[in-house]
């Protein structure tokens, strides 16, 4: 199976930019010049070789740096744990990727994974989105309001957009996990193994009636790169952030 993740063996969009998802820090804004210039397959292929159109050389080297941590392998691994725990790798041109996020540019994903039930959630209209967060360590009273202006909104058939962090972010997902306007999670790490981070099933509840939701591939360690990336995604897929 790892075969088939060798660079110079990929010939298809959606295998591309799974290849370069194992490859590049998420957000990299030169990987997003060339998936919008050229496309993924090519993108890999200045990876191995090639010199595109107006970037310096510096820029390219450095770059480039990445396909030496490339390990087809790994990526064989990881897309053997997506299979097994039902993840879906999103990218621009599915039916369900939400468009909200080419607004981002050059800094867009290259692709998504998500897990759940709902995935219609990603391609309502933005103002039918609303993103609740907030402090960790938040009092009672907090708590409190974040989970009844979030039953609230859900009740009105608006998603609920949030972290899984302990505190605000995860009391506004409590009561939308189960109201028809359901959940989305952005995760910074992946999301074949939800029940490590929370306990007592929290996140698969969410999926039952929504969506978890990650930039970073099955069984890739989250970098330094993985908080931006959530607040990014979290920023695009909202109208508005309370």
């Amino acid at each position: 199976m790892a075969e088939q993740y060798a660079l110079e063996r990929i010939t298809d969009e959606r295998t591309a930019r799974i290849a370069l998802s194992y490859m590049v820090p998420l957000g990299s804004e030169v990987t997003g010049r060339f998936l919008r210039d050229y496309g993924a397959v090519e993108t890999l292929r200045f990876a191995l070789d090639g010199s595109p159109n107006g970037l310096d050389s510096t820029t390219l080297s450095y770059w480039r740096g990445y396909v030496s941590g490339y390990d087809p392998v790994r990526v064989a691994q990881g897309i053997r744990l997506a299979e097994e725990q039902g993840l879906t790798a999103l990218i621009p041109d599915d039916a369900n990727w939400p468009v909200a996020l080419n607004a981002l540019g050059t800094g867009a994903p290259i692709l998504l994974w998500v897990r759940g039930s709902r995935l219609e959630l990603l391609t309502q209209p933005n103002h039918e989105r609303v993103s609740i967060v907030g402090a960790r360590a938040a009092s009672g009273r907090g708590m409190y309001d974040a989970d009844q202006l979030a039953v609230g909104l859900s009740l009105r058939d608006i998603c609920i957009v949030s972290t899984a962090s302990p505190g605000i972010a995860r009391a506004a997902l409590s009561g939308p996990s189960l109201g028809p306007g359901g959940a989305i999670t952005v995760m910074p790490h992946s999301i074949e193994d939800p029940d490590s981070f929370t306990p007592n099933g929290f996140l698969r509840s969410v999926g039952d009636n929504g969506l978890l939701v990650s930039e970073c591939s099955p069984a890739r360690a989250p970098g330094r790169d993985a908080l931006h990336s959530q607040q990014r995604l979290i920023a695009a897929i909202s109208a508005v952030t309370t």
